[in-house]
């Protein structure tokens, strides 16, 4: 699907396109799902060392990729954008999504980047710090996430982790 937006009326063209790919994901009702993939979302894509942010900058696509989890709706999506790209590089694109999906998938994923992406979704859910929205808000907004669609309870699963353990 493509869909224009306005530039200005003498910039060239080159270097402003947006684009995106997108998964359909589980349910909105689903808590683990829902943790998983904001884990995942920061750890591949929201860090410098982020291998798929990294392998598609490295590949000349864009000159940002960022993603996104959206589970507020019943059929939740993960979403990879690029923005400031050539139209051309579309394929290209979706090639390096796929093929450094599949490479993560078969040889994995550094242990250090997963335990930091987990340690910083802990700190976030204990610090309850959600910027300039009050966290009564938020907590609201995340209960009807899946209360919409029948489920009690949005709220995610406990995090456990072996800090400080041997």
């Amino acid at each position: 699907m493509v869909r224009e937006y306005p530039i200005l009326p003498n910039a060239d063209a080159k270097n402003k396109t947006y684009m995106s790919l997108n998964f359909a994901v589980s349910k909105s009702t689903d808590p683990e799902t829902y943790l998983a993939f904001d884990i995942l979302n920061d750890l591949l894509l929201n860090s410098p060392a982020a291998p798929l942010k990294k392998a598609i900058l490295d590949a000349g696509i864009g000159e940002d990729v960022f993603g996104m989890f959206d589970n507020s709706i019943l059929q939740p999506y993960f979403s990879i954008n690029v923005k400031n790209a050539n139209e051309d590089q579309k394929e290209a694109f979706k090639q390096v999504v796929l093929a450094t999906l599949s490479r993560l998938s078969d040889e994995g994923i550094d242990k250090k980047q997963i335990e930091a992406a987990i340690s910083k979704k802990e700190f976030k859910l204990r610090e309850a710090d959600y910027g300039y929205m009050p966290k009564g808000l938020v907590y609201s907004i995340k209960a009807m996430d899946s209360w919409l669609y029948g489920r009690k309870s949005a709220r995610p699963p406990e995090i456990r982790t072996n800090a400080g353990q041997n």
